[in-house]
């Protein structure tokens, strides 16, 4: 497995379950969350989020990131600016279903899209001594 399609698998993978995780914290208020409560919201709505949004996340991932290397982007910046955006637009259209005047969902996206945009770096393209893995080599 390539480092590039491991890092978006792995990326993908933790998407869905960031976003409903922010998303569970800032509804309920991030003085008043109880992170059990809203890891487990994030637990079991992320997976079938991530069974339901999986692919096209993957995919559309695929094409910003070879957007991305085809521009000769390839720093952490452009990774995480790259990521917040693709989080953002997949997550801004819940603010119309949502019919009021609420910014959680896009910037939930933006937040988790940011954070997965940093891993698909550190997996993907993050220069790393011979022999070590991306999380060991930090």
């Amino acid at each position: 497995m390539t480092p590039i399609f491991r890092g978006l698998l792995v990326a993908t993978i933790a998407a869905p379950y960031l976003c409903l995780l922010f998303t569970a914290l800032f509804q309920n208020g991030l003085a008043d969350a109880r992170i059990s409560d809203a890891l487990g919201f994030a637990i079991g709505a992320g997976t079938i989020a991530l069974l339901w949004f999986g692919v096209p996340v993957f995919l559309i991932g695929g094409l910003v990131s070879g957007w991305l290397e085809a521009l000769g982007l390839r720093s952490r910046k452009a990774m995480i600016t790259g990521g917040a955006a693709l989080g953002c637009s997949f997550l801004a259209p819940f603010l119309l279903i949502a019919q009021k005047d609420d910014w959680i969902f896009p910037v939930a996206g933006m937040l988790a899209g940011a954070i997965c945009g940093w891993i698909y770096w550190l997996i993907a393209i993050r220069q790393k001594p011979e022999g070590k893995s991306p999380i060991t080599s930090l």
